[in-house]
């Protein structure tokens, strides 16, 4: 007997708008001229296929992409409520799933802004004592600085937390870095 199934795990996707670091991002050869107009073409675990302005390219869990047209993506998948909506939140979800995967809920992420209208990224210790933090200044967004504050636990495990957190936080400047200079300085939403 025959009987529907829905599938139950989730996809990442984005929608295709032709963008230079989307290009880059998903590696799209040159574009091609099919039938219906020009395209840009991805590399898929079943072979190259065109990508048009609308589609969304999905990426599995190994990191494979595939093509879903609009009509298709829009019928069968739908956002999960509480994603991040700007790269910045984008950036800062990765770095607190990273986090928490090396360390559980031993060690946190804040987002703080100050002031005089710095953002900072906090890496804290359940007690909210910081750990590190990385900001960037408003007369230059792609200044991004990581400062570790001097509290070097006595136990190794939490030494290595800490240490793991660090590296973490070093990686994130560097992607939040790249996002100013992508966005010319111009990416201070509310987080």
């Amino acid at each position: 007997m025959i009987k529907e199934y829905r599938g139950t795990n989730t996809i990442m996707a984005e929608q295709f708008t032709d963008k230079n670091e989307q290009v880059k991002r998903y590696r799209l050869y040159h574009r091609a001229f099919i039938e219906d107009g020009e395209s840009w073409v991805i590399a898929t675990p079943e072979g190259p296929m065109p990508v048009h302005y609308g589609d969304w390219i999905a990426t599995g869990a190994n990191g494979e992409h595939w093509v879903i047209v609009d009509e298709i993506f829009k019928k069968n998948y739908e956002e999960l409520p509480g994603q991040p909506q700007s790269d910045f939140e984008q950036l800062v979800a990765g770095l607190k799933r990273r986090t928490k995967h090396v360390a559980g809920s031993n060690i946190h992420i804040k987002v703080n802004t100050t002031d005089r209208g710095q953002r900072e990224v906090l890496v804290c210790w359940p007690d909210d004592k910081c750990i590190a933090k990385c900001k960037n200044y408003i007369n230059d967004p792609t200044e991004v600085t990581v400062t570790v504050f001097e509290q070097i636990p006595t136990i190794p495990f939490l030494a290595r937390l800490m240490a793991d957190a660090i590296i973490a936080l070093s990686d994130f400047a560097d992607k939040w870095k790249k996002l100013e200079e992508l966005n010319n300085g111009n990416v201070y939403e509310n987080v």
